[in-house]
């Protein structure tokens, strides 16, 4: 039977430590097992700290040893990033952009563990239990971010220039219904009223785009696999007495971990255009796509709890944007608008 193991003691040190941390929840019953298996908890993951007569070792926890090690199974079978095209064969307007970033903060996210002995499990793969940043969670930040972008310019345009952006906006990420930008409020709604006078326009050039109302995005997204983990610890503190009330416990992806974003620019409704009718629109799709990226790693994060300044990345990549006009070296978010409108000016 699958749940034996659970019933002794003796067999929950068996296995990965995936494994060890799963059987850590079978402590919960009591307080003294809860705190026992917590400690057994950030040693997995966080590792400990030796210290003898001379010397004060750090050893790594077992967890980042397994990250490292299902990594490279990932890598030898192509998982880890999508492998960069083949500009020869890149047609006009197609533009892959993949960098390696660092982070400056923790990265939180949740996973749908039913039974966890953290309070906030970080979200792994389902099948080599690595952290990652869902492709779907990628589209949905950086269209947050440039609908930010969109709503803190709107003043100094007019309705026609407000509505060629959000036309934009639905070319690059799709259709805007029953999309969510945040918990309070759906994203059609949303920017229909920050501009009342310029939504029934809107929805008369959205027509000339589509006749359906639906339409699919230019952009391909891929997941994003980190290569470390460990255990903060949140304790707020009574406002009377000053003391701590009730640990809070969050897996998290920590400061200077690493992994790699890959984003794919493919604008197939542009077949049997009109010739030379997209370089407009790419130009300004790259300067866009530049901004958003710059302003999710370097100001609003990509963390949960970003708003307390969790998941921003270190200014500095190390990438490359493939296009038809060649390859471009990416080494500053900062930079990345410059750099990507200016590689598709061709």
């Amino acid at each position: 039977m699958r749940f034996d193991v659970w019933a002794e003691p003796h067999l929950l040190e068996q296995g990965d430590a995936y494994s060890q941390i799963q059987s850590l929840a079978t402590k919960l019953v009591t307080d003294q097992g809860k705190q026992d298996a917590r400690r057994e908890h950030v040693r997995l993951v966080h590792g400990q700290v030796q210290k003898d007569h001379r010397t004060v070792q750090e050893v790594h926890g077992s967890y980042n040893e397994m990250i490292r090690l299902e990594l490279a199974r990932m890598q030898a079978l192509g998982l880890v990033t999508p492998a960069p095209p083949d500009n020869t064969l890149l047609q006009r307007g197609f533009t892959f952009v993949q960098f390696r970033f660092t982070l400056a903060k923790p990265c939180l996210s949740k996973d749908d563990e039913a039974l966890h002995i953290c309070d906030n499990p970080l979200r792994k793969d389902k099948v080599f239990k690595v952290p990652l940043l869902a492709a779907t969670a990628w589209k949905g930040l950086l269209r947050w971010t440039a609908v930010k972008l969109l709503v803190e310019a709107s003043d100094k345009w007019s309705d026609e220039e407000f509505v060629r952006r959000r036309l934009q906006l639905a070319r690059l990420f799709g259709n805007e219904k029953e999309v969510e930008l945040d918990e309070a409020a759906q994203l059609m709604p949303y920017l229909d009223d920050q501009r009342p006078a310029a939504a029934t326009l809107y929805r008369h050039e959205l027509k000339r785009l589509t006749s359906t109302g639906f339409v699919a995005g230019r952009l391909q997204f891929y997941p994003t696999f980190f290569d470390r983990m460990d255990v903060e610890v949140i304790n707020p503190h009574d406002r009377q007495t000053k003391a701590g009330t009730h640990p809070i416990y969050f897996e998290s992806v920590p400061i200077g971990a690493r992994g790699t974003f890959s984003l794919l620019y493919a604008p197939l409704d542009w077949a049997g255009g009109r010739p030379g009718a997209w370089k407009s629109e790419l130009t300004a799709d790259m300067s866009l796509l530049g901004s958003a990226l710059s302003t999710l790693f370097l100001r609003y994060g990509f963390s949960a709890k970003r708003s307390s300044g969790f998941g921003v990345a270190r200014n500095e990549i190390d990438g490359q944007m493939w296009a038809y006009g060649g390859t471009t070296p990416l080494t500053q978010l900062a930079k990345l608008r410059e750099v990507m409108k200016r590689a598709v000016a061709y």
